[in-house]
């Protein structure tokens, strides 16, 4: 993905961390990104959810970006989301934290403090934020059934905290085939 334009004066230019998350998540359907603090990983994560809506093909087309809590989703990607789906004259749902745009396309953002609240729906993309604070249940027990009939991705991003499941899904994108592996070190990206 280069520089994306929705014909607004907002314009996203992702960095190339970011456009390294948007290739792999184009050429896989799993990936795994371990990043520093302030690369941009939500930034880059939710215009990744904004374009990929825009071209899927399926009807209604369902992403979503899941954080801890429900209120840290609120409070770190709402105004993002909104932001780069103004230009699109979109429904927003506050009460839900859901976008409507496009005639069938939908961003919702979710919490994961209660992981089975979660079962039932299903998506064409997702990203999970923080992944290591996170149950990791929420992969095994419902993300991966809602994605799987509609073949949809999954990026899981988050800063590294030990030895915990994201270091083991860190491990495993780095041996499966597929499943990408990206690691940005603030020493390498110099942001």
């Amino acid at each position: 993905m280069t520089t994306v334009r929705y014909k607004t004066q907002e314009t996203y230019k992702p960095r190339e961390p970011q456009n390294q998350i948007h290739k792999a998540v184009k050429n896989k359907r799993f990936v795994v990104c371990t990043a520093h603090r302030r690369m941009g990983k939500t930034v880059g994560a939710i215009n990744q959810l904004v374009h990929s809506a825009i071209n899927c093909r399926k009807a209604k087309a369902r992403y979503a970006y899941i954080s801890p809590t429900y209120s840290q989703s609120k409070r770190v990607a709402w105004d993002i989301a909104t932001e780069h789906t103004r230009v699109f004259k979109p429904k927003i749902n506050i009460a839900e934290l859901r976008i409507d745009f496009l005639k069938d396309k939908r961003i919702s953002l979710y919490g994961a403090e209660n992981v089975d609240s979660l079962r039932g729906i299903y998506l064409d993309g997702v990203d999970v934020d923080e992944v290591a604070q996170i149950n990791p249940r929420l992969f095994t027990e419902v993300l991966r059934p809602a994605l799987a009939d509609r073949k949809g991705w999954i990026l899981f991003i988050g800063t590294p905290a030990g030895a915990n499941h994201f270091k083991t899904l860190r491990d495993h994108a780095k041996e499966a085939d597929d499943w990408e592996l990206l690691e940005f070190k603030a020493s390498e990206t110099n942001i």
